[in-house]
C-alpha cells in the first residue's frame, strides 16, 4: 500500500472535504492573484487594453465610412385590396380603435368584400410598369394610358394634376381616400401594356389580371402569404433574416427585378414626385401579410437598406435614384386580425433598429473575444472550451427580449439596456482577468 514520506493529517486542523479548508483555499487564491495584478500591469495593459483600444478606434473609422454616395428616395404606394364595387372602405392602415364606426370591425372570414388570396397573389405576379392600369380616372386622358406601347420622355415631361387619378388611390389625405358609391370610367386596357406580358383591368375586384406572366423559366409556386417568395429567379436566402411557417409570423411575399423599358434610365431627376412615385423604372414589389408581427417594418428595412441601395450603382453619371421604388401592398388574407396603424408601423420599425443597435453591440463583444485569443493561447488551452462557452452567455444579457419577428410592439428605452450593456462588458473583460490570473 502506497504511503505518503510525510503524513500531514495530523497537524491538519480542518478535514481537506470540508467546507472551511474550500475557504481558506478560496482566500489563498485571491489573495495570490491580486499580488499578481499590482506587479503585472504593464502586462495587463499590452495584453488587454490595448487591443480594446484598437478594436474601439478601427470600428470608429470604418462603421462611418461605410455610408452609400446616394441614396434614393423612396416612394411608396400602399393599397389595400378590397372589393371596391361593393364596399366604400379604401383607407389601409386604419386603427378600429381611432375609427368605432370602421364598417370592417365586425367582418369574418367568410367576408364578401375581401378578395380572394388567388387574386392578391396574382398581383404578385404582375410586371412593374408606371403603376396600376386601373389608376387613371378620366377617359380622355389617353396618352397616360397603359395602351400606348411607347412612352416617350416629352409625354412624362407632363405635368400631373392630382385631380387625373382617382383619390382612393393617391389622396393626399385619409380624409380623401374615402369615398362612397362604385369606381368610375376607368380606362381598361386591352392591349399590352409595358411589360412583356398581356394585362387587363379587372373593374369588378379592382386587380390586374395578367397572361404569359411570369416567363417560363420561372416556376410558378402556390404561396400562403406567410413565407418570403420571389417570382423573378433570384436567391432570396443571401437577403432574408428570418421566416416562420407559422402564418401568425409570416413576413409575406416579395417579387423584385423588373423593369419598365418604356421608361427612360435617366428621367425622375428634378421632376414632379407625384410623376415620379408611378415612372419608375426599376420596382421592388413587397406582398406582406397583415397578420403578421413586424412584417411590413422589417420587409422595409431589409428591402431599402440591402437590395434597392446595392441596386443603385455608384458610376457619378449612372447614379439616377428616382428610377428605384418600392411597391408595398397589403395582402389581407381572410382574417378577424386589425391592421396596423401608421402609429405601430413607426413603433414597429423604432423596434428593429433599436435591436439592431443592440446587436451592433455583440458584434464588437464578439470582436474583442477574438482579439483576446493569443492570450488564452498564453493562459492554456484548457481554458479555450470555457470561454467559448463563457463568451456567448456575456452576450445573453445585451438582448432584453426575443428577435423583433417574435416579439411584440412595445418599444424599449435605452435607459433599462444600460445595466445589460455594462454587465455584457464586465462578463468577457471578468473571464479574461480570471483566465490571466490562472498563470500562476
Amino acid at each position: 500500500m502506497f504511503r505518503p514520506y510525510f503524513d500531514f493529517s495530523p497537524f491538519e486542523r480542518h478535514p481537506p472535504q470540508s467546507s472551511a479548508r474550500l475557504w481558506q483555499h478560496v482566500r489563498a487564491q485571491v489573495k495570490k492573484r491580486v499580488n499578481y495584478a499590482s506587479r503585472s500591469w504593464r502586462t495587463l495593459f499590452s495584453q488587454l487594453i490595448v487591443p480594446v483600444l484598437f478594436v474601439v478606434l478601427g470600428m470608429g473609422v470604418a462603421l462611418p465610412a461605410i455610408s452609400p454616395a446616394t441614396a434614393p428616395p423612396i416612394e411608396i404606394s400602399t393599397a389595400q385590396f378590397v372589393n371596391v364595387s361593393m364596399s366604400s372602405i379604401l383607407v389601409p392602415y386604419q386603427d378600429f380603435v381611432s375609427m368605432p364606426d370602421y364598417p370592417y370591425s365586425n367582418l369574418t372570414s367568410r367576408d364578401s368584400f375581401l378578395v380572394t388570396p388567388t387574386a392578391a397573389i396574382t398581383q404578385l405576379f404582375n410586371p412593374a410598369g408606371p403603376g396600376s392600369v386601373c389608376a387613371i380616372e378620366d377617359g380622355s386622358l389617353t396618352w397616360l394610358d397603359a395602351n400606348q406601347p411607347n412612352i416617350s420622355k416629352k409625354t412624362l415631361d407632363r405635368k400631373v394634376d392630382l385631380t387625373l387619378f382617382d383619390t382612393h388611390c393617391f389622396g393626399l389625405s385619409c380624409k380623401n381616400c374615402i369615398r362612397s358609391g362604385k369606381l368610375g370610367d376607368f380606362i381598361v386596357p386591352v392591349t399590352a401594356d409595358s411589360s412583356d406580358a398581356t394585362c387587363r383591368c379587372e373593374t369588378k375586384k379592382f386587380v390586374e389580371q395578367c397572361e404569359r406572366f411570369p416567363q417560363p423559366n420561372v416556376t410558378g409556386v402556390s404561396i400562403s402569404g406567410s413565407i418570403p417568395y420571389e417570382v423573378s429567379g433570384f436567391d432570396l436566402s443571401a437577403w432574408t433574416i428570418e421566416s416562420s411557417q407559422n402564418a401568425n409570423f409570416g413576413f409575406g411575399g416579395v417579387a423584385f427585378g423588373f423593369q419598365n423599358p418604356n421608361v427612360p434610365f435617366d428621367y425622375g431627376v428634378d421632376k414632379h414626385k407625384f410623376l415620379r412615385k408611378l415612372a419608375v423604372r426599376h420596382v421592388t414589389k413587397v406582398l406582406f401579410d397583415n397578420r403578421a408581427f413586424h412584417a411590413q417594418p422589417i420587409y422595409l428595412n431589409l428591402w431599402h437598406n440591402t437590395l434597392l441601395r446595392a441596386a443603385v450603382r455608384q458610376s457619378g453619371a449612372d447614379v439616377n435614384p428616382g428610377a428605384y421604388a418600392i411597391r408595398l401592398t397589403n395582402y389581407p388574407l381572410p382574417s378577424k386580425k386589425i391592421m396596423f396603424s401608421l402609429e405601430q408601423i413607426c413603433l414597429g420599425t423604432s423596434v428593429y433598429s433599436s435591436s439592431a443597435t443592440i446587436q451592433a453591440f455583440a458584434v464588437l463583444m464578439l470582436l474583442f473575444g477574438i482579439s483576446s485569443i493569443p492570450l488564452i493561447y498564453v493562459v492554456g488551452c484548457n481554458n479555450i472550451v470555457l470561454s467559448g462557452w463563457d463568451f456567448p452567455l456575456s452576450l445573453k444579457p445585451l438582448g432584453k427580449r426575443d428577435p423583433p419577428f417574435l416579439g411584440d410592439d412595445m418599444a424599449f428605452g435605452i435607459e433599462s439596456n444600460i445595466p445589460r450593456i455594462v454587465l455584457g462588458l464586465y462578463q468577457p473583460v471578468n473571464r479574461l482577468f480570471t483566465m490571466k490570473f490562472d498563470m500562476l
